[in-house]
């Protein structure tokens, strides 16, 4: 079944990252006007991700299976499809892991790859991605892990590689940089407007202390874009007066008045 011009241009774009990642600074950016994301992240703030090689390729291959399929006609359906499948690669991937797993890690899995919507101009917290030359070049050409991939029209492209004044180098670890906010600057003037963003990297963030990162990761978990905003309702306590036998005489004699008003009130409604 042929797609219409208007559901041909709904076809989201899918971003696949298996670099390193990091929040570096507590830093917001915004998304571009007339752009709808659905980011999944492997982890939530503050965690490290196990990620393998057979796994990036696994994820890598299964999204341009599930393009020529036509699985990633809509975003909706999309961001679900790419999700279930990424739970069940999740699962058979950890019963391999031989070695400690962090614990921060362990107790958060059943909060893995949750889908997060940033829609139209919303605020979302910058993040920068990481390749290491040592580790890229000891890579296979072919090989879809340490990239960041987007999948758009029928074209695979590894925005790492791409000659822009954005990609930072680091001479000094000889690493090569990339922040989300350059991405989607990026991904805006190709007139992408739906995007699916598979973040499979880290998410270490030691710019603020725990107690702001909880509050970080529930303000994301229960819908909110704004995660900045994010204010703790606290309830006042009210103060307890004295009683003294002055104050008790006193209360004895407004509630005195209340009840013979009350009474007075149904005695004129009877008439």
């Amino acid at each position: 079944m042929s797609l219409t011009e208007s559901e041909s241009e709904n076809i989201p774009a899918v971003l696949l990252i298996s670099t390193h990642g990091a929040y570096r600074e507590k830093v917001y950016t915004n998304t571009p006007d007339n752009m709808n994301i659905k980011k999944i992240n492997a982890v939530i703030l503050g965690t490290i991700n196990y990620l393998s090689n057979h796994d990036a390729i696994s994820v890598a291959s299964m999204i341009s299976s599930m393009i020529k399929d036509g699985q990633l006609n809509n975003i909706e359906d999309g961001s679900i499809w790419i999700q279930t499948i990424l739970e069940l690669i999740e699962k058979e991937s950890n019963s391999l892991i031989n070695q400690p797993l962090d614990k921060m890690y362990i107790n958060n899995s059943d909060r893995a790859y949750q889908i997060h919507d940033f829609n139209n101009n919303a605020k979302i917290l910058n993040k920068t991605y990481i390749t290491y030359n040592d580790e890229t070049s000891t890579q296979i050409e072919s090989n879809n892990n340490n990239k960041i991939l987007l999948f758009n029209q029928g074209q695979q492209v590894d925005l790492m590689t791409l000659v822009d004044t954005n990609l930072r180098v680091n001479a000094s670890t000889y690493s090569k940089e990339l922040q989300l906010s350059d991405i989607l600057t990026y991904l805006n003037h190709l007139n992408i407007t739906n995007v699916i963003i598979i973040d499979l990297s880290c998410s270490t963030m030691d710019c603020v202390d725990n107690r702001q990162l909880r509050r970080m990761n529930r303000q994301l978990e229960y819908g909110g874009t704004n995660i900045s905003g994010y204010k703790r309702k606290i309830k006042k306590k009210s103060k307890k007066t004295k009683t003294t036998k002055k104050t008790k005489i006193y209360t004895k004699c407004q509630n005195a008045r209340r009840t013979t008003c009350k009474i007075n009130r149904k005695k004129k409604c009877k008439k």
